[in-house]
């Protein structure tokens, strides 16, 4: 599932989860950086499919910031900031 990224990001492979499976992975993330732990910036190779659809809309509910990766529409990075 983690996959080595630069050292301010964590990378995190999606592919072959559920979708359920795949938001407790998002908001354990969320759950951890708000108490000062974790990663700032998160790849998720999501796909294009609902996983990316999810996350997106639980980074708007969060004021969380996303960018599709440019060059590759199946990673989404958020900045947990």
């Amino acid at each position: 599932m983690s996959r080595k990224g630069p050292p301010d990001v964590q990378v995190l492979d999606m592919h072959g989860m559920r979708l359920q499976e795949a938001e407790d992975v998002f908001l354990k993330i969320l759950g951890e950086v708000r108490m000062k732990r974790g990663f700032k910036r998160v790849q998720f190779i999501t796909g294009q499919g609902a996983i990316q659809t999810r996350f997106k809309q639980l980074s708007s509910e969060n004021d969380l910031e996303c960018t599709v990766q440019l060059g590759n529409a199946g990673v989404l990075i958020v900045h947990f900031e």
